[in-house]
């Protein structure tokens, strides 16, 4: 598949595909201008992935929604797994004290919007496995231009100047650009239906977003869907807006005055695709933003209980014996457990003292994970050696260390503004789950679609917008 030599044309043809369709990021983070557009790094061709593993991610992913929604509501569970962390993390302290001020569990309208990302685990014998890496409970991105990157590659699979011959059967529909905007319009009619009454006047949905954000086009698209599919206005506020602009009713009605809008604005939903780093809190103000949101009736996509859910100490005690079992049937828990790789606690027992020796005599096999979203915060071999060598045993409670994932090498071309260089890269899967419940009972639960990303085989971690990942799509393999 070396396109580079056979049809270099081939590679200007997926690049104007690309920008034609909106298949694009902002160059910097200053996107005030609105100028700065190039085409999302990408893959020439789709990547094979193990069509077995596929299914089963799909398969399990309804199962995957009622966990994460059962735990979010299990307030008890979540301090009481959380309290050494805090202690240690003071990012996640200050989220777990936020559970004070949020209303009652299982009460009003909830949605949970999480990707659960996936490699194949390349076992003996040229086995595959699926392998769970993480789960994303705040701000999954990449829905739409996951979207339109499978229908590039179907489009290139068929176009006689691309010359791909591949079978259009292997390529998985891919229709989260659409899955989710249908998740969000069932959270915020029945926000309207069961808090005001049947009255939509003045009720729109709220983005909330970091300023200069390279991947705002895609966000633009989900907006732009949401309107053109169900007529609902989503607009763009930041934390910094919130404090500005939003109040709280006395009947728990998040209230926003802000510009260009002749009247007072109901919030329906709040849909974060920020908040999930220390850095999206430099102030006092951006946290009394956050809390003025979680003591309202509007619906939040994620609450901060969902929130912490994605932290990696509740992932990893979730592969504890008995621990899935809590939330699920047990058929659903021993579907799901089998996708997970180990993962370990750092305590204050001989046993996690064993544990570090072993992870630093031997760092090419473990992942040390700490409580962050937003990838690139990770660490491996060298690094992981040096930060378990020297903190303390209260600074390693803030992490976890998981055995690292095999994943196979599959040879593609990586394009980068325009330009292509032919290269081994590794695939990690993500699907998106979508789950909508009103007081307690469930009302919609499903998959919502797929995001492949690639990256380089020699790279550790990062993701697109950091440049380091490229988009792509699965070319599903028996």
């Amino acid at each position: 598949m070396n396109m580079l030599q056979h049809n270099p044309a081939a590679i200007a043809e997926a690049a104007s595909y690309a920008a034609s369709h909106g298949l694009v990021m902002a160059r910097s983070k200053d996107v005030t201008t609105g100028t700065q557009i190039v085409h999302a790094p990408l893959t020439f061709s789709p990547t094979p992935f193990h069509a077995p593993s596929y299914r089963h991610a799909i398969r399990i992913t309804p199962a995957l929604n009622t966990l994460v929604n059962r735990i979010a509501n299990d307030h008890a569970y979540l301090r009481h797994t959380l309290a050494q962390t805090a202690q240690a993390d003071p990012f996640t302290a200050r989220l777990l004290a936020m559970l004070d001020h949020v209303p009652p569990v299982n009460r009003g309208v909830q949605l949970s919007i999480v990707r659960y990302d996936y490699f194949m685990h390349a076992s003996a014998h040229d086995a595959y496995e699926l392998r769970m890496v993480e789960m994303n409970c705040i701000a999954a991105s990449y829905i739409c231009l996951g979207t339109k990157m499978s229908a590039m590659h179907r489009f290139m699979a068929t176009h006689p100047a691309t010359r791909l011959h591949l079978q259009l059967d292997k390529l998985p529909a891919n229709d989260a650009m659409h899955a989710i905007p249908k998740g969000l319009a069932a959270a915020h009619h029945a926000f309207v239906r069961t808090q005001l009454a049947g009255q939509s006047n003045n009720v729109v949905l709220v983005m909330i977003v970091q300023a200069g954000d390279t991947n705002s086009y895609d966000q633009d698209l989900l907006r732009n869907t949401l309107w053109e599919k169900h007529q609902l206005n989503m607009i763009r506020l930041s934390l910094s807006d919130i404090h500005a602009y939003a109040s709280l009713q006395s009947d728990s009605t998040l209230l926003l005055d802000v510009p260009n809008y002749p009247q007072p604005l109901i919030a329906s939903v709040v849909y974060f695709r920020a908040a999930y780093t220390p850095h999206d809190y430099p102030t006092d103000h951006h946290w009394q933003a956050r809390t003025l949101i979680e003591k309202s009736n509007t619906v939040k996509c994620p609450s901060v209980a969902m929130q912490l859910v994605g932290t990696k100490r509740i992932q990893q005690v979730l592969d504890e014996p008995g621990r899935l079992e809590r939330f699920l049937p047990t058929e659903d828990a021993h579907q799901v457990r089998a996708t997970f790789a180990r993962q370990y606690a750092f305590t204050s027992d001989e046993t996690s003292e064993t544990l570090v020796k072993k992870a630093i005599a031997n760092p090419q096999d473990y992942v040390l994970k700490p409580q962050r979203e937003g990838g690139g915060n990770n660490l491996y071999s060298q690094q992981l050696k040096n930060a378990l060598s020297t903190m303390s045993p209260q600074q390693r409670s803030a992490f976890v260390l998981m055995d690292r994932i095999r994943p196979p090498q599959f040879t593609n071309v990586i394009i980068r503004d325009g330009v292509a260089k032919l290269d081994e890269v590794v695939s990690e899967l993500g699907v998106f789950g979508v789950y909508v419940s009103v007081d307690g009972r469930e009302q919609d639960n499903y998959d919502a679609g797929i995001l492949l990303r690639s990256k380089p085989a020699a790279t550790d971690d990062g993701g697109v917008s950091a440049g380091v990942a490229l988009l792509d799509s699965p070319l599903l393999f028996d």
